[in-house]
């Protein structure tokens, strides 16, 4: 099944641990501030990836979500979600709902099977995500795949 990774810049965290996957699986990886295109109607399988800024994901995800047209996936596609965060409050489920809304706007459905890990933010969390954080994701894209 074909896998798809989307990350919403070429640096940090979310980043960095799907590159990991990328080199260490047969997933591909777009970049979204990198403009680089693929046909989306390629891939089964999409993990939507993004930091956590202020309970909110990246910009540049939710521009490209809000851009994208639900008409242009695989019929049968499975979405679902990547977050890095420090682990302050409820921030990540705040971020989920609104990837999960921002999916659901294109009459697509986000998977409730979602993974998140620890990323660094000056001196938070400064040892992650380590090389557990990436095979734990890494092992995760393979189960949904």
């Amino acid at each position: 099944m074909s896998v798809l990774l989307v990350s919403p810049k070429n640096k940090g965290n979310t980043y960095d641990v799907l590159s990991y996957v990328e080199r260490n699986s047969d997933a591909d990886l777009v970049v979204i501030d990198q403009d680089e295109k693929c046909n989306l109607k390629d891939y089964e399988t999409i993990v939507i990836g993004s930091g956590v800024y202020g309970n909110n994901l990246h910009k540049n995800l939710r521009e490209w979500l809000v851009q994208i047209n639900g008409a242009s996936f695989h019929e049968e596609v499975k979405i679902y979600s990547f977050i890095t965060w420090i682990g302050r409050g409820k921030s990540d489920k705040t971020t989920l709902a609104k990837i999960k809304n921002l999916v659901e706007d294109k009459n697509l459905k986000l998977e409730e099977n979602y993974k998140t890990c620890f990323g660094r933010m000056l001196n938070i969390r400064r040892r992650h995500p380590n090389e557990d954080d990436y095979k734990d994701i890494l092992s995760w894209v393979k189960s949904i795949a």
